[in-house]
């Protein structure tokens, strides 16, 4: 080694373009450098859930999650078993070694699950799935109208852009409140039309849906029959028929209620640079990596915005990263 050291020291030059060479190869393999917003990690986690509506955390824990234990208990490469009773539900969590074959572990966790005949019959089908844990590529608040529904249309429309990108296998829109059809029934109307609640009730149940009709053999093959009743909006709602008078004449659910087109009623509420927004937020593949370059500010950027967004947007709407690997996306008028 004093030789090597030696040798360098009387030759200056070799040594200058060695160090030269590595300095123009460091800058180089710098720009190649992976970079990743949140770091992969490896989750051997197998979750059972079970539905058991009505029950207090005191009999779920009884009547499944004690049997659930008591089953998986013996399956090779667990390492611990995580049972949770709520009320309502069973979340079972069980940790697998890291050399164990999960597919094979997860095949007798749920033939074991499938096996118990002792749930409460209250009790709902259980579910058994390996926990995966996707990368997160990018997250995008949506600011727009104070409009919720169109607000709502408009992140929408964002999230099926965002799957259009390449790498991008889920994508889906948080903070938003779900759709509900509220009927509102008085009781004047009620005494006026010679109902009660629960006919009305009865009556949207029975005409409100799809039936199947059967079938008909033809030469051409089969023909299948479907009525279609279902009301999906306050218009459609409003015309059911809730009873219909000897004279012919017929009593509309609009008549006798007031039906609101709406949102349920939930404590949600998002804002983003002082603005009602939404938020979108995919996923990715793994092994998916970005290149190491500079951060784009906020919104500042129209390059990575699909061009059916831009056609779509309200004026006034606005799109903006927060992590963000990608491009920020800017408002289109």
């Amino acid at each position: 080694m004093r030789r090597i050291i030696t040798w360098f020291v009387t030759n200056s030059v070799a040594t200058n373009l060695l160090v030269g060479f590595a300095v123009v190869a460091g800058v180089a393999a710098f720009s190649q450098i992976p970079v990743r917003t949140y770091p992969d990690f490896d989750l051997p986690v197998v979750s059972i859930t079970v539905p058991y509506l009505g029950a207090a955390p005191e009999e779920v824990e009884r009547g499944v999650c004690t049997r659930i234990e008591d089953h998986v208990d013996g399956v090779v490469g667990i390492r611990e078993v995580l049972a949770t009773a709520d009320e309502g539900i069973c979340s079972v969590r069980v940790e697998l070694l890291q050399d164990a074959d999960r597919t094979q572990a997860l095949n007798d966790i749920r033939n074991r699950i499938g096996a118990i005949e002792t749930f409460p019959a209250e009790a709902e089908a259980p579910l058994v799935r390996l926990l995966e844990v996707p990368s997160v590529v990018i997250e995008v608040a949506v600011t727009g109208p104070s409009d919720e529904r169109r607000l709502k249309e408009l992140a929408r429309q964002v999230r099926a852009d965002i799957l259009s990108l390449p790498g991008i296998t889920q994508a889906t829109v948080a903070n938003v409140r779900p759709f509900e059809l509220a009927i509102e029934v008085s009781e004047e109307s009620l005494l006026r039309n010679g109902l009660t609640f629960d006919q009305v009730a009865a009556a949207v149940s029975r005409n409100s849906v799809d039936l199947p009709g059967g079938t008909i053999k033809a030469e051409q093959g089969q023909v299948l029959l479907r009525t279609k009743g279902q009301a999906y909006n306050a218009d459609e709602l409003n015309k059911l028929v809730v009873k219909a008078r000897p004279d012919g004449s017929r009593v509309l659910l609009e008549d006798v209620a007031h039906v609101i087109d709406g949102f349920e009623d939930t404590s949600q509420r998002f804002v983003f640079d002082g603005a009602p927004g939404r938020w979108c937020r995919s996923r990715g593949s793994a092994t998916r990596t970005f290149a190491r370059s500079p951060m784009p500010s906020r919104t500042t950027s129209r390059r990575s915005r699909p061009a059916s967004t831009r056609k779509v947007n309200p004026c006034g709407s606005r799109c903006g990263t927060t992590n963000r690997p990608c491009c920020g996306i800017a408002s289109v008028p």
